[in-house]
């Protein structure tokens, strides 16, 4: 989108303009996946920013679309299913999942020296929710599925599967400040089968 709104204003001023597109497929961070149970998810745009003057909050709002603040104690969390979780439930799964990743920048920024550079996020994060589910019952397994696949959007807020992300240098990055609206239900990035293997 990005790519394609420089482009025509770049065509209404007079230039000569071509597109090249740096990935192997065409949309940038729009991209569906097709869940477990068929669903199709979308796993790519899912910040408003500047939501007060941002015509896809009148969008948001003439769907019927849940959006909430940035805050893991308010945030909307929906399953595979869409079906959105109660409040607690959903600040719970979120707090756990932010621990988690200030776990692993605290981590990687004191072992940076000795981490192995193959070792990734995903590894990391892996074994964090392995350890939280081995402590849930069997009613919450669940609960730890969910855990992993709200730790895979990482790599949609910054543009990178956490799977492809080194754990040796995440230490080196930095969230940007400031107040965004996000959809739930483009809030969840699902791989077909990989998170159910994961967990076993």
């Amino acid at each position: 989108m990005a790519g394609l709104c420089s482009a025509s204003v770049l065509l209404r001023a007079g230039f000569r303009v071509t597109v090249l597109e740096a990935r192997n497929r065409l949309g940038g961070r729009i991209l569906q996946h097709e869940l477990p149970n068929g669903h199709l998810i979308d796993v790519g745009p899912n910040w408003i920013h500047g939501a007060a003057e941002n015509p896809l909050m009148d969008l948001a709002r003439e769907t019927g679309t849940a959006v909430c603040d940035f805050d893991p104690m308010t945030g909307a969390v929906a399953d595979e299913d869409g079906e959105l979780l109660s409040t607690v439930d959903g600040a719970e799964c979120s707090m756990m999942m932010w621990t988690i990743f200030e776990e692993a920048f605290v981590h990687s920024r004191e072992h940076t020296v000795e981490i192995d550079p193959a070792r990734t996020l995903l590894d990391f994060c892996r074994e964090r929710v392995t350890a939280t589910v081995a402590g849930m019952d069997g009613s919450d397994k669940r609960k730890g599925r969910l855990l992993l696949q709200m730790c895979e959007l990482w790599g949609n807020y910054v543009g990178s599967p956490i799977e492809r992300q080194s754990l040796k240098f995440f230490w080196l990055e930095e969230s940007i400040e400031g107040g965004m609206l996000r959809s739930f239900f483009l809030s969840f990035c699902f791989k077909p089968g990989d998170i159910e293997r994961s967990l076993t």
